[in-house]
């Protein structure tokens, strides 16, 4: 049993903090995004102006801090996104359902390596 808590609060750890990437990230982009707009309605902007308005918002956001919190939160989702994709054929996930899928992914991961190393060194 002892053998599981370290993977346990290895992935606990690890999932709650690319949940808060994933809040942080979200924050940044807003916050660029409410910037770029200057008061003004999205809804009510042409197609022309949403283009250039979404391409302002995304270089900015590649040149902050929310850059890097994007490329850790898809790196610690993958797996839930890869075999959610290959196997159920879903491509629309909720963050409870990405993150609870990549803690269990990481938990079982670890456990199963932690659980073969003990058993290679004592016998």
């Amino acid at each position: 049993m002892n053998a599981l808590i370290v993977p346990l609060l290895l992935t606990v750890a690890l999932g709650m903090a690319a949940f808060w990437a994933h809040r942080r990230m979200n924050q940044v982009h807003r916050r660029i995004l409410e910037a770029e707009l200057n008061g003004r309605d999205y809804d009510l902007l042409s197609e022309h102006d949403r283009y250039f308005l979404n391409q302002a918002v995304s270089l900015k956001f590649q040149q902050s801090t929310g850059h890097k919190l994007a490329s850790f939160v898809l790196l610690y989702a993958y797996p839930t996104l890869f075999i959610g994709e290959k196997l159920l054929g879903r491509t629309h996930w909720s963050a409870l359902e990405v993150f609870g899928g990549s803690t269990a992914f990481y938990f079982l991961t670890l456990a199963l390596v932690g659980l073969f190393t003990q058993a290679m060194v004592w016998g």
